[in-house]
């Protein structure tokens, strides 16, 4: 087993004292208040260790109780070796988070691979530290089933299920994640493992005597991840009390490895998804069509009509605006005489680049969703194809909308 710095203590030894103790006291005890705390309770160790000298107070919790998780890893720190941190992004991936440098006196080490990212203390192989794993999935699948399809297969839906919300590392990750684990019915009260359970389930990924969870961005359904914890806390930085981990710092750039359209003559850029097609037609006149390749083969078959998924068109100044011809009204005038005749209506203020324009929806039949904006005076109109509400997936096309000029 490997030993761990000052301040990573294995919760194994702490699970032999409590069983230890359990038999001998019953159920809690208490040493006083000059020396190391210990409370148990049911199918839960807590440790709470303060080092005198360097007033640091580590905290490691784990709990198996399925229904509603707490398996928990906190290390609150109150004299961090370095109180600065160093931020982790991977160019590939597009993950990005936040760790201490050192701690404990050792380096912590970071290290990627092509489908998992290990943190570590200098003094362990990548392997025995912590890590998250990445996987993919369709946008329209649920985490829950992703998880199912990809790792419950062939296992008894009594033995192993996915929880989701996974209670303890939602309120870790926040609002911008669903999170999910796969459990297993409780042991038996009073029995010698209290994870046996777990043995029926896939290894590795399966929550049981330390922190792990499944995670998905909100912003990028169409991957996932897998956070092992363990039984430790490593920093985000500054080990202060109530420091965070630095798995709860992880932030995703969902853009990574699209594709980037770039129009100089026209004055904007926008990213894609790389198996997303791009309809080069369009392009000399500053219009873009970008599309799935669902929707292409549909097209292919004469089974859809709209020929975009998102659609860019530039009008080089406001007279050439639809309706515009005769009157040349100025754009914010078009937008108030004009727009609803064009179809675009239920207009607010929207901002894109770091300009403010409009957005709202197309009148009739099968409208779509749609945005008017100005820069350098020309007038750019941006559309879905057939939906007034933008699927994650384009919304995210339209936020990476720049202009480049």
């Amino acid at each position: 087993m490997h030993n761990h710095p000052k301040g990573f203590l294995p919760i194994a030894v702490v699970l032999v004292a409590v069983v230890a103790a359990l038999v001998v006291a019953g159920a809690s005890y208490w040493y006083t208040k000059d020396k190391a705390e210990e409370v148990v309770n049911t199918n839960t160790a807590v440790l709470t260790n303060t080092n005198t000298v360097n007033e640091n107070v580590n905290v490691a919790v784990n709990s198996n109780v399925n229904a509603t998780n707490t398996n928990a890893a906190v290390n609150n720190n109150t004299n961090a070796a370095n109180g600065t941190s160093k931020t982790y992004t991977s160019a590939t991936r597009g993950i990005s988070f936040t760790y201490a440098p050192t701690y404990a006196d050792y380096k912590i080490l970071v290290k990627e691979t092509s489908s998992m990212l290990y943190v570590y203390t200098e003094d362990m192989k990548p392997e025995a530290g912590q890590f998250v794993q990445w996987f993919t999935k369709t946008a329209s699948t649920p985490l829950k089933s992703a998880i199912e399809q990809q790792f419950l297969k062939g296992y008894s839906s009594a033995d192993c299920f996915v929880i989701t919300p996974d209670t303890y590392s939602a309120s870790k990750m926040g609002s911008g994640w669903n999170t999910a684990r796969i459990a297993y019915p409780p042991a038996a009260v009073n029995a010698e493992n209290p994870w046996v359970g777990a043995e029926k389930c896939p290894k590795v990924y399966t929550a049981s005597n330390g922190l792990s969870y499944f995670a998905e961005d909100k912003d990028d359904p169409t991957k996932f991840f897998f956070f092992s914890i363990g039984q430790y806390m490593i920093p985000a930085g500054s080990a202060t009390v109530g420091e965070k981990g630095w798995e709860e710092t992880v932030t995703i750039d969902p853009t990574v490895g699209w594709k980037t359209y770039t129009n100089m003559s026209y004055g904007y850029s926008i990213k894609y998804p790389a198996d997303w097609i791009l309809d080069i037609a369009s392009i000399s006149s500053g219009d873009l069509y970008i599309l799935t390749k669902e929707r292409q083969e549909k097209l292919d078959a004469k089974k859809m009509i709209r020929v975009m998924d998102i659609g860019v068109k530039v009008y080089t100044s406001a007279s050439d605006l639809p309706n515009n011809s005769v009157k040349k009204l100025g754009f914010e005038d078009w937008i108030d005489q004009e727009a609803d005749s064009y179809g675009f209506i239920k207009r607010k203020s929207i901002t894109l680049d770091g300009v403010v324009g409009y957005q709202g929806v197309g009148s009739g039949d099968g409208a779509s969703y749609l945005i008017f904006i100005q820069k350098s005076g020309r007038i750019y109109e941006i559309q879905t194809g057939d939906t007034q509400s933008p699927s994650q997936i384009e919304q995210l096309v339209i936020n990476s909308f720049i202009f480049t000029e």
